[in-house]
């Protein structure tokens, strides 16, 4: 008995622990650095210091509809990942389309991966949105997967269809 409580507890320390440090309202680290004016340093320190994202970016729950074209000829699509499934399971879209896919979380942690174009977000908790953003340039039809543990050997995995 002392044993299964023993494992309970340390499983949920170090999914607290995970989620933890995989949350995306953590701050930034501060870095203060002296720059002395006039002498050009401070745009080539500032763009040091500035961090990029490219891949991306949490957005609001309420931010899109399942799937729509925006400004840009950028196609929307919004997944739902829950304990070893994604709705939809299938998604399907045509060859040259730019996808913003919005991933959300509705229990525990999870993240999406598409390999076949190098789309994937982080790992994130529930209730928590995230997006990536890239263009469907090859025909085929792709395994799309969440990594965390063993959700894809128990099924959480589904098909992106390019045509």
């Amino acid at each position: 008995m002392w044993i299964v409580l023993i494992a309970v507890v340390g499983l949920g320390a170090a999914g607290g622990g995970i989620w933890y440090m995989t949350r995306a309202d953590k701050p930034l680290a501060e870095t203060s650095l002296e720059v002395e004016e006039g002498t050009g340093a401070e745009e080539e320190v500032a763009e040091e210091l500035i961090p990029t994202l490219t891949t991306s970016k949490a957005v609001s729950p309420s931010a899109a509809a399942d799937s729509k074209i925006t400004e840009g000829q950028v196609k929307e699509i919004r997944v739902k990942g829950s304990n070893f499934k994604f709705d939809p399971a299938e998604i399907r879209v045509k060859k040259g389309e730019t996808i913003r896919l919005v991933f959300e979380s509705m229990d525990g942690m999870h993240d999406w991966n598409l390999d076949a174009f190098e789309a994937q977000t982080n790992v994130i908790g529930e209730g928590e949105e995230e997006e990536v953003e890239f263009t469907a340039n090859k025909k085929g039809t792709f395994e799309y997967y969440c990594s965390v543990e063993d959700h894809k050997a128990r099924g959480m995995k589904g098909k992106f269809i390019v045509e």
